[in-house]
This record gives C-alpha cells, sequence and structure tokens, in this order.
C-alpha cells in the first residue's frame, strides 16, 4: 500500500512539472506571436503624428532643421501652425513601401512629408508649379498663361536619400497662348511626339482625394467626422466626376469654417471643379477653369446633427 501511494504521489509530481512546461512553452509561444514589431509604414504614421503634434522637429530642404508648425507655405507665406483649413492624403509617392504625408492649405500649396533613415523631411511646393497630384505620385504643373513659351506637363516626385527631385514626365507647348487645344506640342524625354504618339504614350492616372486634418480639435466631431456626415447627408462622395458638352466635373468636400466657442458648428460645402474636356493628356492636366460652391451644409461640432 505504501509503495502504491509512493507511486501515485511521483506520477503527481511528474504530471504537475510536465504541465508547467507545456504552460510555460505556451506562454512563450504566445508572447512570441504577440510580440509583432511595427512596420516601417507604421513608424512612419508615428513620426507623421508627432511632428504634426509639434512633439519633434522635421529636416526642410529650405530652412534646415525646423518645427512644422514654423514651415512656411510658398504662395501666401503663411505658416503652417497659422492655417485653420487644412486637408491632407496617405500614399505612396515613390513606390519604396512606406508612405509619404501630404498636407495641402487652403491656397493649395502642399507640404510633403517623408520619414526617412529615422527623421520626417519636408518639402513645400507652390500651388502652380505642383496640383492635382495623382495615386503615382505624378503631379501637375503649368507657367503662367501670359507667358510667351507657355506649356504644362505632368512631372514626378522622386526621392535620392532626403533629397527630392522632380522628373519630368511629358511637357506640351503652347504655340498660341489662346488657344488650349490647337498648335500643340508634344515632348517625352526632350523628344518631340506627335499628337498621336504622345497619345499612344499616355496613360490614365487617378487623382488624389485629400480629406480634412485637425492640428487640433476641441470638440466631440473632428473635421473629417464632419466632412464624413456631410457626405452622409448629401449621398456624395469626395471625388465624384460627370462630363458633358466639353466640360469635366470633380465634385470635393471642402471645409470652409470650423467651430469656435460662438459657433460651435462646421460649415461644409460641395465643390464643382469645372476642367476643360478636350486637353489632349487629361482633363486634370490644367487648373480647373472655375471652381463652384453646388451645395452647402451646417454640422454640429457637438452632436454630428446636419442641416441647410
Amino acid at each position: 500500500m505504501k509503495k502504491l501511494a509512493a507511486i501515485l504521489m511521483c506520477l503527481t509530481m511528474v504530471l504537475t512539472l510536465f504541465s508547467g512546461c507545456i504552460n510555460d512553452q505556451n506562454g512563450e509561444e504566445t508572447t512570441t506571436i504577440n510580440d509583432v514589431p511595427p512596420s516601417s509604414n507604421d513608424i512612419a504614421m508615428q513620426a507623421y503624428e508627432a511632428a504634426i503634434n509639434d512633439e519633434i522637429s522635421v529636416f526642410d530642404e529650405r530652412s534646415g532643421e525646423i518645427k512644422l508648425k514654423d514651415c512656411r507655405f510658398p504662395s501666401n507665406d503663411l505658416r503652417f501652425g497659422e492655417c485653420e483649413i487644412l486637408s491632407k492624403a496617405i500614399l505612396d509617392i515613390d513606390g519604396d513601401g512606406v508612405n509619404e504625408y501630404v498636407i495641402q492649405s487652403e491656397a493649395k500649396d502642399h507640404i510633403i512629408l517623408r520619414y526617412y533613415d529615422g527623421k520626417v523631411c519636408s518639402y513645400c511646393f507652390d500651388s502652380s508649379n505642383f496640383y492635382n497630384l495623382n495615386t503615382d505620385g505624378s503631379f501637375c504643373w503649368s507657367d503662367s498663361y501670359e507667358s510667351e513659351n507657355w506649356a504644362h506637363g505632368l512631372s514626378q516626385v522622386t526621392f535620392n536619400g532626403s533629397s527630392l527631385s522632380i522628373k519630368e514626365i511629358y511637357r506640351i507647348k503652347h504655340a498660341n497662348p489662346l488657344d488650349f487645344y490647337e498648335d500643340l506640342d508634344f515632348y517625352v524625354d526632350d523628344e518631340q511626339l506627335t499628337r498621336e504618339e504622345f497619345l499612344d504614350y499616355n496613360k490614365h492616372r487617378e487623382i488624389v482625394i485629400f480629406s480634412p486634418l485637425d492640428i487640433s480639435c476641441e470638440y466631440p466631431i473632428s473635421s473629417e467626422k464632419a466632412y464624413e456626415l456631410a457626405s452622409s447627408y448629401w449621398k456624395i462622395e469626395s471625388g465624384m466626376t460627370e462630363g458633358a458638352a466639353g466640360t469635366h466635373i470633380l465634385y470635393k468636400i471642402v471645409i470652409l469654417e470650423k467651430p469656435d466657442s460662438d459657433t460651435p458648428v462646421y460649415r461644409v460645402c460641395l465643390q464643382a471643379e469645372w476642367y476643360r474636356n478636350h486637353m489632349p493628356d487629361s482633363a486634370y492636366s490644367l487648373p480647373p477653369k472655375s471652381v463652384v460652391t453646388y451645395k452647402e451644409v451646417f454640422v454640429d461640432a457637438v452632436t454630428g446633427e446636419c442641416w441647410v
């Protein structure tokens, strides 16, 4: 009997030790599974948010190390920190697998933020030389209509380390500044093409649609949420298009006014950008010939209620 009791006690001890080993092993496996390192995109996004929240500096190609709030938009020399109405787009401009963060001002100037080598680099663009950004990182530019050798075209943003460079994709020169569609010369890599050759070369590109950016928000409803509520109210998405009679229309939802202590509401509008539809490269290759406010709605910054 004593031998049986001793055997049972030994078996109990062995089973207890074996069970502990299994639990330890499972615990180690669980720890390994859950301990997933952040991706490069996650690290970049954390750095962009830290720069926007003024927690870290950025490295500007013109000003050196500087706070993002002190970066100035070129066309009106307005500081980032002074802008009330801002919008953003997040996309992989150069195709390296890590997203860039593009900030657009009310005047349609842009700041590109890029995460490289453990720091955030910033690059500023004037609205006339950088507009209608595409999802592949290409963008449109145009000389002044009044210039003698007026041209417009498409270029690509590229990076070499922390340095930015612009590669021209194509250029269209206008022999007659008063005629947008005829007397055009087409160039790709400085080689002149016929209209037919150019049309074969050119490809469709998808334009980027920006959404609101809040540097700070004191209300339950953020700008981005107000943007979404307005879209649901109208049953229209920003970026919808239509065309007729030689005109291409691009609809965008835009925050016109933000809430304050006296008026805690957002004023949101649906804008219609009217483009010429006969351009040989793209309807978006020139700035819109007109921008019309199509609808407006007010969004309560506390409750989210919408009304007109």
